[in-house]
């Protein structure tokens, strides 16, 4: 639009007319996000206080704390076998805990439901007893924002081949989550079980090789038909969760021990105006000589080609999964790929943890016992760090970032997340 000004001769332009996949992040120089940082409650009164937590077990990937927006679970102390603390969210203070036990040995992976009034009572754990326990927390009312916990009991247990070495609900699909296991006296195959948690039933059981130890298992988060196997020695591979199709297999370099990931969006992948397929895989870890970093990898070929054969129109989908089949049979080899971006924070011990914010496209990166949650931004022009890292007054054991749902707007929240700490 334009407007006059008060000369006839002339007019000044108050608006231009933009191309319809202008983005206004394209033409900054200067991050949105350059000056986020954190801001924790300083009164005991706002913190969740007098935590029974156990001072020696670390589960896999130090991911020491999971929440949804009623509960939060953590490992607590206990005397042979393997509990779990686990407290009501509705109100803040000091906390009498209820106790998960229901292993005979230490819980080193578990998972909380996060879908509202579906599984956000039921808790998912695996341990080195070769068993992954389905259970659920008991409140004494029906209205469980106010109810007081009174239990957590078991509900289904899956005995597995070996040693469970990650548990985790599916994010979209109802009623479905996965558990991996190392098959006993096997060093080179792994299986993958798809889970209903219901029925207590085997959907599906999967034997992945040449893999072992697969400490993470990350969905495509769009759709989540396409899961992201993160195994030892950086061996990363994306499956088909329908068919158990390896669709592609490669390494990071973050080889050195166990590998985190992460789905990123890259911002051009679309099913539909308001579906956003993401196509990037963030691996965070160690690098060589105990360097902690992350890199980012491209694998939009594999997620598209995928997407394209099983979510088309049903007069192309059959032509469209035979080609797709015979590509499959040529990427199942494990191949190297370069990262598209890569960043190092330090060399240490600390195992790194972090969560991926596809919203804003921000990455938030600490370590178990850091006092620093660093953010980094992720676009076109690679990685950026954002000027002021949060600084905590304690040494982190646990973050647990909460849904988009539950960040305040009228605070200017970008972000809101769970610290686990000691006094």
């Amino acid at each position: 639009s334009s407007s006059s000004s008060s000369s006839s001769s002339s007019s000044s332009t108050t608006a231009t007319l933009v191309p319809i996949d202008f983005e206004e992040q394209k033409k900054r120089a200067v991050s949105l996000y350059l000056h986020v940082t954190g801001k924790e409650p300083l009164s005991v009164a706002d913190k969740y206080f007098d935590l029974q937590v156990s001072a020696t077990v670390n589960c896999t990937l130090g991911l020491n704390l999971k929440s949804n927006a009623k509960y939060a679970l953590f490992p607590a102390p206990t005397y042979g076998g393997g509990a779990l603390g686990v407290i009501a969210l509705h109100a803040r203070g000091r906390k009498k805990q209820a106790q998960l036990s229901a292993h005979s040995d230490k819980i080193m992976t578990f998972d909380i439901g996060r879908r509202v009034g579906d599984n956000d009572a039921l808790v998912l754990t695996g341990s080195a007893d070769a068993k992954a326990i389905v259970s659920r927390i008991n409140v004494k009312d029906k209205a469980e924002e106010q109810g007081q916990i009174v239990g957590v009991e078991a509900v289904h247990t899956l005995k597995c081949v070996g040693r469970v070495t990650f548990v985790g609900f599916h994010p979209r699909i109802a009623r479905v989550c996965v558990v991996a296991a190392n098959k006993e006296g096997n060093k080179e195959e792994c299986v993958v079980y798809v889970y209903d948690y219901v029925a207590g039933a085997v959907l599906a059981e999967y034997a992945v090789t040449p893999m072992f130890n697969i400490v993470d298992v990350q969905f495509e988060p769009s759709i989540g038909l396409i899961a992201a196997l993160s195994g030892a020695q950086g061996n990363v591979k994306l499956m088909d969760i329908r068919s158990g199709a390896i669709l592609k297999a490669f390494c990071t370099d973050t080889f050195a021990r166990d590998t985190k990931l992460f789905w990123a969006t890259d911002q051009r992948t679309r099913l539909s105006s308001t579906t956003m397929v993401h196509t990037r895989l963030i691996a965070l870890g160690f690098g060589r000589q105990s360097m902690r970093k992350f890199s980012v990898y491209d694998v939009r070929a594999t997620v598209e080609a995928y997407y394209a054969a099983n979510v088309a129109e049903e007069e192309e989908k059959q032509k469209e999964e035979e080609e797709h089949k015979e590509k499959d049979e040529d990427e199942e080899e494990e191949e190297t790929m370069e990262a598209v971006a890569s960043h190092s924070f330090g060399v240490s011990n600390s195992i790194p943890i972090g969560y991926y914010d596809g919203y804003d496209g921000l990455l938030y990166v600490s370590s178990i016992g850091d006092r620093k949650i660093r953010v980094y931004e992720l676009g076109g022009g690679g990685v950026k760090e954002m000027n002021a890292a949060f600084q905590s007054g304690t040494d982190i054991q646990g973050l647990s970032f909460a849904l988009k749902q539950e960040v305040s707007v009228e605070s200017v929240e970008m972000a809101k997340c769970l610290k686990l700490a000691a006094k």
